[in-house]
């Protein structure tokens, strides 16, 4: 009977496990795909109003699928909203302005540096030891997102404030990932008002920079700006969140699984927009294969 429970138990944990790597994976390939359907589908707005359209789209759903839950919010809950929203509005704001100012490779790869800020607040705010086999395999893939984005070539490198802006995005991404954990609040409702907060603190933002509220000129933008607010940005997010929360003391395993979000996008570059591989992407696809097959397993 004590082995019967024993099984049960480790087929459960195991189960856990799995739908953890399943929402992390849907997460990362949304998030892939997301830049390239960003220049696309948005043609005629600035990245500043962009980035408001599709985090209000994504935050007026989430919440609306909730609404039976608004009457639970809280003082906590909303500090904790505050807090997820600012730092979104930092992440898309900075990502997207150093996409807008300098090579999209060189954005890639300072922003999938997230990861590494990702584990560093999940020790410092969640208590989660870094193991040194995690460390190996992080250095690994980020090694390999150099490759991959960037092909070694920083001859005409400097360090400039679209650089800045995106490291601030990569900082900002870990950082809410984690504190979503530590707030110990169901994800998809703290993910939808933190959105609409995050589209309050954009629009401020584009209006300190002397803007007006625009509308896309086309009636195909308005879909992709629903898209991109409702699957990469609101589910995307909530799924990373929920696939952190269900991995426990695994989460450096699934954090790893960020460093496939580059290599998928430039594959779908290569595939829709007839971008040639090199030497360098093929070597850094392999080491970011190579360091998932080293993360830490229980």
């Amino acid at each position: 009977m004590g082995r019967k429970r024993m099984s049960d138990s480790v087929f459960l944990e195991n189960n856990k496990l799995f739908l953890a790597y399943l929402f992390a994976f849907l997460a990362v390939l949304s998030w892939a795909t997301a830049p390239l359907l960003f220049k696309i589908g948005i043609k005629s707005l600035s990245f500043d109003l962009a980035v408001f359209w599709f985090l209000l789209f994504g935050g007026v759903v989430l919440t609306a699928i909730n609404l039976r839950r608004i009457i639970d919010i809280n003082r906590k809950f909303l500090f904790f909203a505050l807090v997820v929203g600012v730092a979104t509005s930092v992440h898309y704001l900075g990502y997207l302005n150093g996409i807008m100012s300098q090579q999209v490779s060189l954005s890639i790869a300072i922003a999938k540096t997230s990861p590494i800020f990702q584990a560093i607040f999940a020790g410092l705010l969640l208590g989660a030891g870094i193991k040194k086999r995690t460390a190996l395999s992080m250095i690994t893939c980020f090694v390999g997102v150099i490759f991959v984005t960037t092909n070694l070539q920083f001859q005409a490198f400097k360090f400039t404030s679209a650089i800045i802006s995106t490291l601030a995005a990569a900082i900002a991404w870990g950082f809410l990932l984690i504190v979503m954990i530590k707030s110990e609040q169901d994800e998809i409702l703290l993910t939808g008002v933190s959105l609409t907060f995050a589209a309050i603190f954009t629009l401020i933002f584009s209006i300190l920079q002397g803007k007006n509220i625009a509308l896309p000129a086309e009636n195909s933008e308005w879909f992709w700006l629903f898209y991109l607010g409702v699957a990469p940005t609101a589910v995307g997010v909530a799924l990373w969140a929920k696939a952190l929360k269900m991995a426990d003391k695994m989460v450096h395993s699934i954090i790893i699984l960020d460093y496939l979000t580059p290599v998928i996008g430039v594959a779908a570059c290569i595939i829709f927009l007839k971008e040639k591989i090199s030497f360098w992407f093929i070597m850094g696809f392999a080491l970011v294969v190579i360091g998932n097959l080293l993360r830490d397993k229980k």
